[in-house]
């Protein structure tokens, strides 16, 4: 058996927090089959279905940036709430704040609701969803540079 196999070493990075699609990217490249050769990089046959999976993959790590806004919205609206319970001498300010919290939450709205949209997805599939990402076909033989 002399057959020459090509090899995807992927490559990707993604934030610590939150832990949903480290998580999520993991569970399915190991549901593919790949072998890590160290955290966050691995090797995988270059076959249809494993370039399709890692394209839906690398749509999730780009896309992510999205929970990412999603976790600074909901501390705004925390930090929001603590200064309204503060808010003894009812500040001339206060309305326009609330009024601008409501256009982020609806602007947050629109957002997701397009990032779904495009991907052709529904919120929490794999297609939504930081980082960066690399990958690199290599044939049997070849050494990377």
């Amino acid at each position: 058996m002399n057959k020459e196999h090509s090899w995807i070493v992927l490559s990707y990075k993604v934030p610590s927090e939150p832990s949903t699609i480290r998580v999520r990217v993991w569970r399915t490249l190991k549901a593919l089959g790949v072998v890590y050769i160290q955290q966050s990089v691995c090797v995988a046959p270059d076959t249809a279905e494993v370039q399709k999976k890692i394209q839906s993959l690398k749509k999730l790590i780009e896309s992510n940036k999205g929970e990412e806004n999603e976790a600074e919205l909901g501390k705004l609206k925390r930090w929001y709430k603590k200064i309204a319970k503060r808010d003894f001498f009812s500040c001339a300010n206060s309305m326009q704040a609330k009024q601008k919290l409501e256009e982020c939450e609806q602007t947050f709205r629109v957002f997701m609701e397009a990032v779904y949209t495009a991907e052709g997805g529904a919120e929490g599939e794999i297609t939504k969803a930081n980082g960066g990402f690399h990958e690199r076909s290599q044939g049997a033989g070849e050494t990377e540079e």
